[in-house]
């Protein structure tokens, strides 16, 4: 019988590993660019609430392939226009589940999944371009979509697809970054390693998928897009800053900007008055994607520039 602190001796020695691993890879730039890469391109898994498993009864459960991975699919309605739900980094399809009820209220069909080394699909490493390819394998296999909710780093993969010929009408973006290359900076940082590491990293990440990284950066692939956007974002999210949004909202051609307050990154998802804004935003007519467009681009993405507190302050702007 294993004694009651077996588990926890147990993870005082991985953490132990993982901490001598990191040391030993600070004084490697090689050997930390590896470790940093791993680290980057591994996300965690996380336990699914009672919510989002009550949610998930009342849909049909379906699979899909995407770059030869199997990725699990759940789909609401039997017809009217789609609208997919797309996760974000370490997040799992169910947690938009509150958007459900009122889309199939005003007569959508939706469709959500778990991306590549998330929630129950395969693989155990994820990436910005896996992400996009599965919102693109998914529109095809399960769309088309008429529209999407997608939090946080769903927002760039959702852009990226789009980018890489995924047709989609109308688009609401909760908490997106303006640039996920930014992250790979902060899980330098979490793991100790000195800065010389970095870029080696971002050759090897790069190297891997055969991209650019300034290609892909969010706040420039918004800048040839059409869709109509509605952006939400919290002030106090501190995982993404509200400003990530201002970027973003700034640079989309045919764009709106809605601030609010008190909600977090993940709470956020929840909000009535959130949800309520972005079924509306999907269910409006195209006449009307022309209202509240977002002015001109920023020159820069500092929050304290002139642009960014012009954008930041443009109505409507709801508190909660």
């Amino acid at each position: 019988m294993l004694h009651p602190s077996t588990p926890a001796k147990s993870t005082n020695v991985r953490l132990s590993i993982w901490r001598g691993l990191c040391r030993v890879a600070s004084l490697s730039p090689a050997l930390g660019a590896r470790l940093l890469e791993r680290t980057f391109l591994s996300p965690r898994r996380h336990p699914a609430p009672e919510r989002e498993q009550a949610w998930l009864e009342t849909s049909e459960k379906t699979f899909f392939k995407s770059r030869g991975r199997r990725l699990g699919a759940w789909t609401w309605g039997a017809s009217g226009p789609a609208v997919v739900l797309v996760h974000g980094w370490e997040g799992r399809g169910a947690q938009l589940g509150a958007f459900v009820a009122p889309l199939l209220s005003t007569g959508f069909r939706v469709v959500t999944f778990d991306g590549p080394g998330h929630g129950i699909s395969g693989g155990s490493r994820s990436s910005l371009v896996e992400m996009g390819a599965a919102v693109l394998d998914a529109a095809r296999e399960l769309g088309p979509f008429h529209g999407a909710v997608a939090h946080s780093a769903g927002a760039a993969a959702t852009t990226l697809a789009l980018r890489d010929g995924a047709r989609i009408g109308r688009l609401v973006y909760v908490a997106p970054p303006a640039d996920l290359g930014e992250f790979l900076v902060r899980v330098a940082t979490a793991l100790g390693l000195p800065a010389e590491v970095l870029p080696k990293a971002r050759r090897r990440i790069a190297k891997r998928f055969g991209f650019r990284w300034e290609t892909i950066a969010h706040f420039h692939l918004a800048q040839s897009m059409n869709s109509p956007l509605l952006v939400i974002h919290d002030s106090d999210d501190r995982e993404i800053d509200v400003e990530n949004g201002v970027r973003l909202a700034s640079l989309w051609r045919e764009s709106r900007l809605e601030v609010t307050s008190g909600l977090g990154h993940r709470r956020i998802l929840r909000d009535e008055e959130v949800v309520s804004r972005a079924v509306g935003f999907l269910a409006a007519d195209a006449a009307d994607s022309h209202a509240g467009i977002v002015g001109t681009a920023l020159a820069s993405s500092d929050p304290s520039s002139a642009e960014a507190r012009t954008t930041r302050s443009l109505p409507p702007v709801f508190a909660r």
